[in-house]
């Protein structure tokens, strides 16, 4: 069993994410871009493959246009819409992502419960740690 986070969820968080920012961003353009990560976690909960590349449009326009709403863009959503999301994230973070898919993927194998959130922090916390004594 696995915990990844879906996507769906992820754009709502997004969604919640720039209401709770509205002070950075003008009223309209803030219920526009709400409006496309509601829209975009409904195509997510309907299964529509297609929504992963307007998922990235939407992503890398936020970041480009509003860089100082970028902190609430969850990393997970960056890693697992990928191609152009991928260049918004460090090569050490990217690490980690990497690593907690293998690990994901041998627990999967062996039939092992996956804690996609634990798994993270303690990867995080080796590179953190890592760094430190370099």
């Amino acid at each position: 069993m696995s915990t990844t986070p879906s996507l769906e969820a992820l754009f709502n968080q997004l969604a919640n994410g720039i209401k709770q920012a509205s002070s950075e961003v003008n009223q309209e353009t803030l219920i526009n871009w709400i409006n496309r990560c509601q829209e975009l976690a409904e195509r997510f909960k309907q299964g529509d493959e297609a929504a992963y590349q307007q998922g990235q449009d939407t992503v890398c326009q936020l970041i480009s246009y509003w860089p100082q709403l970028t902190p609430i863009i969850p990393r997970d959503l960056l890693w697992l819409l990928g191609g152009e999301c991928l260049h918004f994230m460090p090569e050490e973070e990217i690490s980690v992502y990497q690593q907690l898919e293998e690990q994901q993927a041998s627990a999967e194998a062996t039939n092992q419960r996956f804690d996609w959130q634990t798994t993270k922090q303690l990867l995080s916390a080796q590179i953190t740690t890592s760094k430190q004594f370099h």
